[in-house]
């Protein structure tokens, strides 16, 4: 993976997204020992996501503390995912999907916390309905907090949802997209 990051790097590519499960934490692993390795961490934009159960094989017998998007899942994700990166910091931290069972008041203090101390910079959330990301930002608006900035979802020409309700949601909030599968999660020649 080294010799795939270092010609992405030298070819003058800089960001990189992650999660805390893929790979069962290895691409987190990989990418933050690539970093320290080269020392090219603040050249880099870094982006992950929390939500998923990344310990679901680990030790751990109360698996509910580590998914989700409530307050403890998200403050031992990024506790692991600084940890797993080397870093002190990321650039852009992503909801990776919606719970719906924990609050958007929870979801956005707690991600905001993250901000407010220097741990996250940017907020994204993925997989969402526009309607529940527009509740969240208008709420972190309405209470002096970071709303979200960027939204990741699957759009391709094969698969064009998106279009219909995240498109106009994302100029109207003044969000940047990050689609996912974009090349048809492979299949298209």
């Amino acid at each position: 993976s080294f010799n795939m990051l270092d010609t992405f790097y030298e070819s003058g590519g800089n960001f990189i997204d992650v999660a805390n499960f893929y790979q069962g934490g290895d691409s987190e692993r990989w990418v933050g020992e690539w970093m320290a390795q080269r020392q090219n961490r603040d050249e880099i934009v870094l982006s992950t996501k929390y939500t998923m159960g990344y310990t679901m094989f680990g030790p751990q017998k109360i698996k509910s503390n580590f998914q989700g998007n409530h307050a403890k899942s998200l403050r031992l994700s990024v506790k692991a995912s600084l940890q797993k990166l080397q870093t002190d910091y990321i650039d852009l931290l992503y909801v990776h999907m919606w719970d719906f069972t924990t609050s958007v008041e929870e979801v956005m203090r707690s991600l905001n916390h993250l901000v407010a101390n220097g741990k996250v910079l940017y907020l994204g959330v993925s997989d969402t309905p526009a309607w529940l990301v527009v509740k969240c930002n208008a709420f972190a608006r309405a209470n002096g907090l970071t709303p979200f900035s960027v939204y990741q979802g699957h759009w391709s020409c094969a698969f064009r949802d998106f279009e219909r309700d995240i498109l106009p949601m994302c100029e109207s909030e003044g969000m940047g997209l990050a689609p996912w599968g974009v090349l048809g999660r492979g299949q298209f020649r």
